[in-house]
């Protein structure tokens, strides 16, 4: 055992100190991806840190040029198969943290450490897109301080300076870079809002809304507390139920993805309504989302300066909301429609003339046996209810004709793929119906 205990701190001697502190900046700077990133690709790259490691103390050689070809390819692939694609922020910062780790299996010359440290910062940086706390900041403060003390140790003399003077160094240097954080801090143009609502593609399967909606293609997920917006009323706030935020419409489908359909103005003349009370007062403050659609409670009573009702009643601004937008609203939230008064029933009709056969069966049996169609919907609440349908954030994914896979095989998905599915039993049975995004209720601030 003692001749072990000797061994281990010999072999601990003779690592080179700027690796070690690599080593240690790039595990924690990877503890904040994990709970982003799929399982398989974090322990990909966690083995690769023990090999670096293993390697480090002269216990594992690195692997050959050919092993390390095929560890890119598994890389890529497992990548691939978690996200669908290699494109996309989270796609993006997954396949960055694991070909970092990969970058460690052929790092033998000092270019080769100073290019894993300029990208073990890059990997820093993304940490702040999916989280910027103050707590989270003081972490990566850490991490910084810890990969600057492997830059300066890769660039002095191990042998005449102690390993705590490269740790002091890389201090004073942050601390030197202060005074220019906080002019930055202050004079750089600010980002309205937060990071992830920068316009570049959204961050895969995640709650919220999107301006159109493919069930099956992600297998998992995400919960998204991002502040959509803030509402005050002016008083009382109603009861949940009466809490339902219109969105956007998706009246478009063409096999597998719903997308906004045509994007007609609501002339006042074809608005005609009855209403019971008074309209209820508010004024909402919308986070930056790139887009052009608003919220309301439904039905808007009137329209916002520099926006418009289309005629699926979406409120829509005349240009995407790029900053923080407050607007005065007033909305009925007991309301009737009159019936002749309606769009084109056509647009909400249609389908792809291929695809899902065995729905398109399913729903003109339920046509032929139903007197109208409120018997219709009956019947398709009816299947949900008595098939073995579950809801789940982790389906599995669906090929080529996700609505009778989903019917009919799997059973198993969340919201997209429920309401995906009965609007196109209903349009398949001749029943008007589209996709509706939005929000219902909402979580009361206790200050105000």
């Amino acid at each position: 055992m003692r001749n072990l205990r000797e061994t281990l701190a010999w072999r601990w001697r003779q690592v080179v100190p700027a690796q070690l502190w690599l080593l240690a900046g790039l595990s924690l700077a990877m503890l904040p991806h994990l709970p982003e990133l799929p399982w398989v690709l974090v322990l990909f790259s966690g083995v690769l840190l023990l090999w670096r490691l293993g390697y480090e103390l002269k216990l594992l050689p690195l692997p050959t040029r050919l092993l390390r070809w095929l560890l890119v390819l598994l890389a890529v692939a497992a990548t691939l198969m978690s996200y669908q694609t290699l494109m996309g922020q989270q796609a993006g910062v997954a396949l960055l943290v694991v070909m970092l780790c990969l970058k460690l299996m052929e790092m033998e010359q000092a270019r080769d450490l100073a290019v894993v440290i300029v990208l073990s910062y890059f990997m820093v940086a993304t940490v702040f897109l999916v989280n910027q706390s103050i707590l989270i900041g003081s972490y990566m403060l850490l991490v910084v301080t810890l990969i600057t003390t492997a830059l300066t140790a890769s660039s002095r003399p191990e042998a005449r300076i102690r390993q705590r003077d490269n740790l002091r160094q890389a201090g004073w240097m942050l601390v030197q870079a202060l005074p220019l954080t906080l002019l930055l801090f202050f004079l750089f143009p600010r980002i309205p809002g937060p990071l992830w609502n920068m316009p570049f593609e959204a961050r895969g399967a995640s709650t919220g809304l999107s301006d159109s909606m493919a069930p099956g293609n992600f297998s998992s997920l995400s919960d998204n507390d991002t502040v959509a917006f803030r509402v005050d009323f002016a008083g009382d706030v109603p009861a949940e139920d009466k809490l339902y935020w219109r969105g956007l419409a998706l009246t478009r489908f063409d096999g597998r993805r719903w997308t906004a359909g045509r994007e007609e103005r609501l002339l006042d003349a074809e608005l005609e309504y009855q209403v019971n009370g008074a309209p209820l007062a508010y004024q909402v403050t919308l986070e930056p989302h790139q887009q052009r659609w608003l919220f309301a409670l439904d039905l808007p009573a009137e329209s916002p300066p520099d926006s418009y009702l289309t005629q699926d009643f979406e409120l829509r601004a005349d240009k995407p909301v790029k900053q923080l937008k407050r607007y005065a609203m007033r909305s009925y939230l007991d309301y009737r429609l009159n019936a002749e008064v309606s769009p084109t029933i056509a647009h909400y009709l249609q389908l792809p003339q291929r695809g899902f056969p065995s729905a398109r069966n399913l729903a003109l049996g339920w046509r032929l046996a139903s007197a109208g169609p409120q018997q219709v919907v009956d019947k398709a609440l009816a299947y949900f209810r008595q098939q073995p349908f579950y809801y789940s954030r982790q389906p599995p994914l669906l090929g080529d004709d996700p609505v009778d896979e989903f019917l009919f095989e799997t059973q198993r998905g969340y919201c997209e793929h429920y309401a995906s599915a009965f609007v196109v039993l209903m349009r398949a049975a001749g029943v008007p119906a589209r996709v509706m995004t939005g929000y219902l209720g909402g979580e009361i601030n206790p200050l105000g």
